[in-house]
């Protein structure tokens, strides 16, 4: 591994890919080169979920290298606060907050690098 290796991304290009989260109000994910941005508008989808609960599974081509943790804003504060998700390398993504069941809709983006 060369850990002076520079990515230039301006000649790797980006691909967007829907994630295709049911009942999300938008879900993608742009890939460059090794580095993904998660852009998530959960809508209805993570209503009702709770702590352990698997939120949505990414493609394969997005597997993070290692587990990733990230939190996501709630789109109403008076129905839940921020909420943290663990991003497995298996591409499930966990809500982890302890003692939640989502009430209202979630945002933010996500970033990290894939498995190559």
């Amino acid at each position: 591994m060369n850990l002076y290796r520079l990515e230039n991304l301006s000649s790797s290009g980006s691909k967007k890919i829907e994630l295709n989260i049911p009942n999300s109000s938008h879900s993608y994910a742009y890939r460059i080169g090794d580095i993904c941005i998660l852009n998530i508008d959960s809508g209805s989808a993570f209503v009702g979920k709770k702590t352990g609960n698997i939120l949505f599974k990414l493609p394969a081509e997005l597997f993070p290298k290692n587990k990733t943790i990230a939190t996501l804003g709630a789109y109403v504060p008076s129905l839940g606060s921020e909420i943290v998700v663990y991003i497995e390398t298996n591409g499930n993504c966990i809500l982890m907050s302890q003692g939640v069941t989502c009430q209202t809709a979630y945002y933010g983006n996500i970033s990290y690098i894939v498995q190559s």
